[in-house]
């Protein structure tokens, strides 16, 4: 062979193991980027999942601070029904037997 065919190879041998081992590094990088990305993406995610939680979660107490009262009052009406009807028959009792 001619010391230029030679050089030819050699060349193109060694630019082509270059091309190789840069497109492996290179994608070998380009993931490990995109995995970071997706983890920050996650992160980001699940802060903000974490505060409609803890909002979530200050609601339900609220409600059930106002549940609880609700119930209160409707405890305290069925009393004041209860005692209200009783009256009535009370009177309706005297009437019936004043007549």
């Amino acid at each position: 062979m001619e010391h230029g065919n030679i050089d030819w190879v050699v060349t193109f041998i060694s630019s082509t193991i270059t091309g190789v081992s840069s497109f492996l590094i290179g994608s070998k990088r380009a993931k490990k980027e995109n995995d970071n990305l997706t983890l920050q993406n996650i992160e980001k995610s699940i802060t903000i999942y974490q505060t409609i939680v803890d909002d979530l979660r200050g609601e339900i107490v609220k409600l059930n601070k106002k549940v609880i009262e609700l119930e209160k009052k409707i405890d305290e009406l069925m009393d004041e029904n209860m005692s209200l009807k009783q009256m009535l028959e009370t009177k309706s009792r005297k009437t019936k037997q004043s007549v």
